[in-house]
């Protein structure tokens, strides 16, 4: 009886360990298909989202792509900088509609919310990355039609205008 319960005891404790300290596990595939809805949803809302670094940044991306934002809308100086369009719909303008929402864990790992939604007239994909960053899902990386990347568009923008002064 004694080496049972001791053996239920390791095997508690293991799997409180394991589960307490990977992230993936802390926020479920629901959470981040919630978390994904509510962006796309404040589209429908006046004045709409402002999911600029200044704006509703801080709330949705993950800090390494929240950072580069940031250096991208301080090198233009008070003008456009070279993310000129909301990555979050891909596009400058808009009028969404009938949005799909699908959140998979792929096989590397990431979690990834797939977004189909009519925007005016036309239909558009956009794939998030996901992370979770203190309990709460944020968004690593954006990829769209215009801009493959956000991630890597920025690390190459933010070089271009690191050297421009060289």
């Amino acid at each position: 009886m004694k080496i049972k319960r001791e053996v239920v005891h390791i095997l508690a404790l293991v799997f409180l360990l394991v589960f307490s300290v990977t992230p993936g596990f802390a926020q479920t595939l629901g959470d981040a298909r919630r978390f994904v809805a509510g962006l796309y949803a404040a589209y429908g809302k006046e004045p709409g989202p402002d999911y600029t670094a200044h704006g509703a940044g801080q709330d949705i991306y993950a800090p390494k792509l929240l950072a580069l934002m940031r250096k991208d809308e301080a090198a233009a100086q008070g003008e456009v900088g070279a993310v000129d369009f909301d990555p979050i719909c891909d596009c400058q303008d808009y009028s969404i509609t009938r949005v799909t929402i699908s959140v998979n864990r792929a096989a590397s790992g990431k979690t990834i919310a797939q977004v189909r939604f009519k925007n005016s007239n036309a239909w558009q994909r956009v794939t998030l990355d996901l992370v979770p960053v203190g309990g709460v899902w944020k968004i690593s990386d954006v990829h769209g039609t215009h801009v493959k990347s956000l991630l890597r568009f920025l690390e190459n923008e933010r070089g271009r205008v690191t050297n421009k002064g060289s």
